[in-house]
């Protein structure tokens, strides 16, 4: 297969969800391409790469992720592809995070976020932060996350958002935080008449727990 085929092979896995079948097939693809040492191929695989690291991540395969996003960073900074950047450091910092390397992760998430309103980022910025007990600049991260959902008229995501970030806070031991980001996300839920019974029951229940 030439790395054109093999690229639409892998686009065609993604669609379908199968995403280790997907991460193969761009792999091979930037393989190919790499072949050619071209400098005006450099672009398509960063692109190539990211994509691969991106389905690995799909996958949950942060390990084979790590160094295809790394190694896609490096050129697209060599190359100053700025359009590709931000993309590429948010799946590093996931990939990072995933593996619990959140000192990695936060500067990655940080790259990423520059001059932009993304909550999704926010997010992922604030658990690494929590997940070290950064208490303040995770709060901080929070706060920026639900003030975008907000102007957005989005409830679902101030709620899913502040649980989250109440779980990872739970999990790295860091009880009272937790307990009072389970209460903020159960005040939000009185004001989401949408909100799923089972899943309030479910943030009630932790925080019950907390005690």
């Amino acid at each position: 297969m030439t790395w054109e085929e093999h690229r639409g092979a892998a686009e065609e896995f993604a669609l379908i969800e199968l995403w280790e079948q997907a991460a193969a097939h761009y792999v091979n693809a930037a393989a190919l391409l790499m072949q050619s040492k071209r400098l005006e191929d450099t672009p398509e695989i960063t692109y190539l790469q990211l994509r691969a690291g991106q389905a690995f991540l799909e996958h949950e395969e942060p390990t084979a992720a790590e160094p295809i996003l790394d190694n896609a960073l490096k050129l697209a900074t060599l190359i100053e592809y700025t359009e590709l950047l931000p993309e590429i450091q948010s799946a590093l910092g996931e990939a990072h995070a995933t593996q619990g390397n959140h000192l990695a992760a936060i500067p990655c998430f940080e790259a990423a976020l520059g001059k932009t309103l993304n909550p999704e980022l926010y997010l992922h910025l604030t658990l690494s932060q929590l997940a070290l007990g950064q208490e303040p600049e995770g709060l901080k991260s929070l706060e920026r996350a639900c003030k975008i959902h907000y102007r957005a008229k989005n409830l679902e995501g101030m709620v899913t958002c502040v649980s989250r970030a109440a779980a990872v806070s739970e999990a790295a031991g860091y009880k009272k935080l937790a307990r009072s980001l389970y209460k903020k996300a159960l005040q939000l839920v009185e004001i989401w008449p949408q909100c799923d019974p089972a899943r309030q029951a479910e943030l009630q229940a932790r925080f019950d727990a907390l005690g």
